[in-house]
């Protein structure tokens, strides 16, 4: 699952000189309140992580009833509800340069979101989960080819793992390579997910910026592109809804609510209470619970190979976090 600002954990006070995007999710550097608060951030955010597990499988009988469009249109609708009444003071100081990264990410995040829709109705839950996560490791590519930035071999060699963890999910019987078309889908969404995470980092460093404001102009631009689309099609979700099960609606609603606001809000409170690089630790067992839920929900069946293969995608997502977490400490 793809979280509106890259993998990130902002300061409650958002604005700030650095900032590292994942999901999106940006990390920021902030003043911490240590205590007997963080195990409760920590609960919270292994409840995003949860959530977000499951939303795959969710995805999947959503997608027997919902397009694209209207899924996307009336989940951020649903997100961009709740983050506007909270932070209604905000809307108002959204300055230029934040309303134009805003509307960057923002359609971005609607062309990944877009892909994971669709990818996870053409594979199985578990490998959406697993593929997706490539796109941490792929940053320090973009960050090697676009921004000059070197890593150690260390760095590259958990991008090699990772791939070749794709290769080995993409071997059900653990002979023959078939990558299934949703598969190719969710890499697409995981590479330009990547490139997200690398372009909020490089077009923020250094800069005052309000991840609030860039956030609430980025969802509010995919509920349009969405609503947009939907009505295109004529928006049938609206036009009949009494066609759509009312678990579809409760599920759309949970995206939205949890998987998007709820998951946004958790962030930014845990970001004063413990470090980014535990909050996307935490997080970073999404894939795990992806699994869980595609095999408990839709009888996802998971092969040794296939096995091997998420577990290497997951030991490098982790891997190459906890490498960046100590080069930024040395460097800072």
């Amino acid at each position: 699952m793809t979280s509106p600002t890259p993998d990130w954990s902002p300061d409650m006070n958002d604005r700030a000189p650095d900032a590292t995007i994942a999901a999106p999710t940006v990390v920021m550097n902030g003043s911490r309140s240590p205590g007997n608060r963080a195990p409760l951030a920590d609960a919270g955010l292994m409840l995003v992580s949860i959530v977000w597990g499951s939303s795959y499988a969710a995805m999947q009988v959503i997608g027997r009833y919902l397009t694209v469009s209207e899924f996307l249109a009336l989940r951020f609708l649903f997100a961009i509800a709740i983050l506007a009444a909270v932070y209604h003071h905000a809307i108002a100081s959204i300055t230029r340069r934040e309303a134009a990264l805003g509307l960057v990410f923002g359609t971005l995040l609607f062309s990944i979101l877009a892909l994971e829709t669709l990818g996870v109705r053409y594979t199985s839950a578990t490998n959406a989960g697993f593929l997706i996560t490539v796109s941490v490791v792929v940053v320090p590519v973009f960050e090697r080819v676009i921004g000059r930035i070197r890593h150690g071999a260390a760095v590259y060699g958990c991008v090699l793992i990772a791939f070749a963890g794709c290769v080995l999910l993409g071997l059900p019987d653990g002979a023959h390579l078939t990558l299934a078309t949703g598969d190719i889908i969710i890499l697409g969404a995981a590479m330009i997910r990547g490139f997200q995470i690398f372009l909020f980092g490089h077009s923020t460093s250094g800069r005052h910026l309000s991840v609030v404001n860039i956030t609430l102009v980025e969802l509010a631009l995919v509920a349009v592109l969405g609503t947009i689309g939907a009505a295109a099609g004529g928006f049938p979700a609206l036009a009949r809804p009494g066609d759509i099960p009312g678990e579809v609606w409760l599920l759309t609603a949970y995206l939205g609510v949890l998987g998007t606001a709820y998951a946004f809000l958790v962030q930014l409170y845990a970001a004063r209470l413990t470090s980014p690089t535990r909050v996307a630790l935490i997080l970073s067992t999404e894939p795990a619970f992806a699994a869980l839920f595609g095999w408990a929900a839709m009888d996802n069946r998971i092969t040794p190979s296939q096995a091997l293969g998420g577990l290497l995608i997951f030991l490098a997502a982790i891997v190459g976090r906890t490498l960046e977490a100590r080069r930024e400490t040395a460097d800072g």
